[in-house]
Order: structure tokens, then sequence, then C-alpha cells
């Protein structure tokens, strides 16, 4: 556990009763979308699990990151052949899942394949 951040916390306290929490340590880099990040491991590790869930028998689906990545990528054209923007926007209406994990992820890569061209 030596290697892992402290977790020293500084505290305000407001007259008000409101109670601030900040971490002295420094926020590092950071992706600026979750795509970045299933890219990155999608091309380190792409058999490793990215998302698993219970079936309704009990038994584990998974879906890894190399599986999400192509699954992401083929809904963001689809969205995108069909006119995602910001005038008209998904909604997506579903319980958790991995098939609302690869919609939603879907959908940022859409977005944000609209914004580069």
């Amino acid at each position: 556990m030596a290697d892992i951040l402290p977790s020293e916390t500084i505290l305000e306290r407001r007259a008000d009763g409101t109670l601030y929490a900040r971490s002295p340590v420094p926020l590092g880099r950071y992706a600026d979308k979750i795509t970045e990040r299933l890219e990155h491991w999608a091309d380190r590790t792409p058999e490793r699990t990215f998302l698993a869930k219970r079936d309704a028998a009990g038994v584990w689906q998974h879906l890894t990151y190399g599986q999400a990545r192509v699954n992401a990528r083929a809904v963001a054209q689809a969205l995108i052949d069909r006119g995602l923007s910001h005038e008209r926007p998904l909604v997506i209406l579903s319980g958790n899942g991995l098939e609302h994990a690869v919609l939603a992820l879907g959908k940022v890569a859409a977005v944000a394949g609209h914004r580069r061209s």
C-alpha cells in the first residue's frame, strides 16, 4: 500500500455549516473523454475485461476492451449516419447493462467525431 497516494484531506468548515473537503495532492494528467481511455486500454490489453455483468442465470457476461472499442465505433458511425447532433440528441432509456455502456460510449465517440470534422 506504500505506493498509493496519501489519504490526507484538507477540511474547510464555513460559518454556515458547509464543509469543503479537498486533497492536497495535485491532480495529475487525465483524459478529456472516456473514449480516450478505452482506446488506450484496447490498444494495450484488447482481451482484458472492460465490463462484466451477470445474466439472468447468474453467469458472467464479459465485454473486453477490444470488443467495446469495435462496438462503440460501430454505434458511433450509425449515430453519425442518422444525424446525431446537438439539435438531434440521443436519449438512452434503459437500465444499466453492457449494451447501455456501448451505446453511451458510441454516443461520446460520435459527438467527438462531429467536433473533429
